[in-house]
């Protein structure tokens, strides 16, 4: 490995030498000729201070060395687009900076270019990268669902915009996007102004998900002069693209297409002859029910166009594929599609479409219940003839977002103690299960305010199969007839918010506190009649509440007990006596 280091350092040195030789020997070449500044590279002989032995180190010639040693650094290492923009922000303030100081002798230049080479080549070290991870799929550029078909006319500018894209989880680097010309304006409808139309892409980043498509893609574009000799239709425009992939530089094509308003003689002049190739597009889709989760039957209809002007494309055959589903580390899995039509076909044939005719598919199908919570593709592959049977294929695809259930239970329910007076504390204890496959958000538990007070709590996050645990204490603010409702609330990851009620046994009676004078303890429990015991019930009862303890309600219902067993033991005397009176 640290050989492999310090062959690396050596490469990278050789380039760097032969990039400075070069700029030297251009320099110097015959006399005449310098490096340029500004991006030239040339120089005007009268730079040059030929009246001295020793070669001057012209404002020019140290522009174009520190261009020579950034572009130098940009061929060893790779640089995000971030980091690229500011290395060249360091080398362009240095020109400048000459530029703006043209009093500095020619020592003084030297001195400044190593200092700034010094400069890039220290961020180089630090911000570039000489290993990068490769992904090992073997799809990898494609062009965002985004991008809409310009429309061109005659005689006029067009601007062409393609959003790149990168559908593997690790980035590339050094994508050159190169149009396809065609001195044919009947391929390219196009004037041909320069020798080279090429784009690069210095780092294309990598996706996890489609869900950060978009905010990776990479957009080039192009401003091409349109003929005047087109004739209206839709051309095919293609780019060759080559990439570097684990050091390895490969290749692949892009397709995009323009609509071109033709002039009005080259339309006259082409009547009667094919004006462009026909083609069918997907326009869009809608399902039925518009949310489908995983295990639902439902409707799709798409929407295809004959987006030809003047051919009517018949024997049309649209098959639709699903694109099979992946394990849990991305792997496609053979045989398995996420969409089968419940019919047991996935054809559907039309008879034909008139130029520019619009029409709907309809067929039905089942998501798999196994299926996560993501989009899944479906690929819309359409087989057809023109009216001279010449014979055409074309593939669409849409992307149809499959949602889980969201599913959870309680365990049972533990309140302690389960009966309390207004103003005192209860335990409320359980748990929540997530039961779905999908993830639970922001989970969180309330009670009816109207009976209690207080014992909010917040879950959190809860993944499938994952449980919460509800240990929280209540105040007792009003009496109520046995039940107290707890609100239990989550969001999906949508955000949307589902809220669900669970009853909870809690008996809450309203606390009573009276005088105590109301009572005297001397008074005569035996003596007291039936009036008398019904008020010393009500006594030790309000003196039981007032306390508001547990052992005083005890003690209350022992000494009733006790009072009627001496009731009881006192007419049983009476009436042994009364016998004996009549013996």
């Amino acid at each position: 490995m640290e050989r492999g280091r310090v062959m690396k350092r050596k490469i990278r040195n050789l380039i760097m030498l032969a990039g400075t030789a070069a700029s030297l020997l251009l320099a110097d070449l015959s006399g005449t000729y310098g490096l340029g500044g500004n991006g030239s590279g040339i120089v005007m002989a009268d730079e040059l201070d030929e009246s001295e032995d020793v070669f001057e180190y012209t404002i020019a010639y140290a522009k174009a060395k520190l261009d020579n040693y950034c572009t130098n650094l940009k061929t060893i290492y790779i640089f995000t687009v971030e980091n690229t923009a500011k290395l060249n922000t360091i080398c362009n303030d240095a020109k400048r900076f000459l530029d703006s100081n043209p009093t500095m002798d020619s020592s003084e230049r030297m001195g400044y270019v190593s200092q700034i080479m010094g400069q890039m080549d220290t961020f180089a070290g630090k911000y570039g990268m000489e290993e990068i991870p490769r992904a090992s799929t073997s799809e990898y550029i494609g062009l965002y669902d985004n991008w809409s078909v310009p429309t061109a006319v005659y005689g006029k500018s067009c601007q062409v915009v393609l959003p790149v894209i990168n559908y593997c989880e690790e980035y590339l680097s050094e994508v050159v996007v190169t149009p396809v010309l065609s001195v044919d304006s009947k391929v390219w409808p196009f004037e041909i102004e320069q020798t080279d139309y090429s784009r690069i892409i210095l780092s294309l980043a990598g996706n996890e998900n489609t869900d950060t498509l978009y905010d990776h893609r990479q957009e080039v574009s192009w401003v091409f002069q349109t003929r005047d000799d087109v004739v209206t239709g839709y051309y095919e425009m293609k780019f060759n693209v080559r990439y570097d992939r684990n050091n390895k530089m490969e290749t692949t094509e892009l397709t995009a297409y323009v609509y071109v308003q033709g002039s009005p003689e080259a339309d006259r002049d082409s009547e009667g002859g094919k004006t462009s190739t026909p083609r069918i597009i997907v326009t869009g889709f809608e399902t039925n029910p518009e949310k489908v989760f995983a295990g639902d039957t439902f409707t799709l209809t798409l929407h295809v166009q004959n987006t030809s002007a003047d051919t009517t494309v018949s024997n049309i055959l649209f098959d639709l594929e699903a694109a099979s589903s992946t394990d849990g580390q991305g792997n496609a899995v053979a045989g398995v599609a996420p969409f089968l039509p419940t019919s047991g076909s996935s054809t559907i044939f039309q008879d034909s479409i008139a130029p520019g005719g619009n029409m709907d598919l309809q067929i039905e199908m089942t998501a798999r219940a196994d299926l996560a919570q993501k989009p899944y593709v479906l690929n819309v592959n359409m087989n057809y003839e023109d009216a001279k049977a010449n014979p055409y294929t074309q593939t669409a695809n849409v992307s149809i977002p499959i949602y889980q259930e969201s599913k959870y239970d309680l365990s049972s329910v533990d309140v302690m103690p389960n009966s309390c007076g207004t103003g005192e504390e209860s335990n409320i204890m359980f748990s929540i299960y997530n039961t779905g496959k999908t993830t639970l958000y922001n989970v969180q538990v309330k009670f009816d305010q109207n009976y209690v007070s207080g014992g909010d709590v917040f879950v959190g996050k809860l993944d499938s199969g994952a449980t919460g645990s509800v240990d929280t204490m209540v105040s007792a603010i009003a009496p109520n007839d046995g039940i107290v409702t707890a609100y239990i609330s989550y969001e999906d990851e949508s955000g949307n918010v589902t809220t669900v009620e669970k009853e909870i046994e809690l008996y809450i009676y309203e606390m009573s506190y009276e005088d105590p004078g109301m009572f005297d303890p001397g008074m005569d429990v035996d003596t007291m009649g039936d009036a008398g015991t019904e008020e010393k019930s009500s006594l030790w009862i309000y003196i039981a509440a007032g306390a508001g303890g547990a052992v005083i309600i005890a003690v209350v219902i022992i000494v009733i007990v006790l009072k009627r067993k001496k009731k009881k033991k006192m007419l049983k005397e009476l009436e042994d006596s009364s016998s004996d009176e009549i013996l």
